[in-house]
């Protein structure tokens, strides 16, 4: 009877071994496509507004779209983060940053859909891409653990640079008062997140 009952226990311990081995195996493979996603999520927008984003040379539209595309890159990270990270403050982040940025959203959506472009000028386009393009050489690479949580904590730094560099950039050409003060708030917001 004790010889069953340790080869019981010894059998369990076993399969408890071989089952937490195979489960950090799982948990190293989802961190590292978890890392590549983050790091593709900066130069998949930076693709989306050179390849996807119609111009109309109105920087008050032009911005308005940008940020538009910015924030669908920034939710989707952030929804990346929610279904991995088990710490709270992230999660209260990520949902304080998504409200935020939907809030902005239905702005810019408002904006555009009850405008047309009235001015033809590049240069806010021109000089806003080569921010993008220096910015996107940026990656994130993360040692410590959890990978995801610092991962998010990187990008939403790069993201957050990205955005405000559009913003400073947008501020020479705006001339509406309601995307300027959203640029305003994102410029402002620069002193707070750091």
């Amino acid at each position: 009877m004790r010889k069953q009952i340790f080869l019981l226990l010894a059998y369990s311990v076993v399969c408890s071994c071989n089952y937490t081995t195979q489960n950090q195996e799982l948990q190293a493979i989802i961190a590292k496509e978890d890392t590549a996603r983050l790091n593709n999520m900066v130069q998949d927008m930076v693709t989306d507004i050179k390849q996807n984003m119609e111009v109309t040379g109105d920087p008050d539209i032009d911005f308005s779209r940008m940020m538009l595309l910015h924030h669908e890159r920034v939710m989707e990270m952030a929804n990346l983060v929610n279904m991995r990270t088990r710490d709270t403050l992230i999660k209260a982040r990520t949902k304080r940053l998504t409200e935020r940025l939907q809030q902005q959203d239905s702005i810019f959506v408002h904006y555009i859909s009850n405008h047309e472009p009235d001015y033809n000028n590049d240069s806010f386009y021109i000089k806003s891409l080569n921010i993008l393009n220096a910015i996107r050489k940026q990656s994130v690479v993360v040692s410590s653990k959890p990978i995801i949580d610092q991962g998010f904590l990187n990008l939403t730094s790069i993201q957050h640079k990205i955005a405000i560099s559009i913003a400073k950039i947008y501020k020479q050409y705006t001339r509406d008062h309601v995307i300027d003060s959203i640029a305003n708030t994102i410029i402002i917001s620069e002193r707070t997140v750091r």
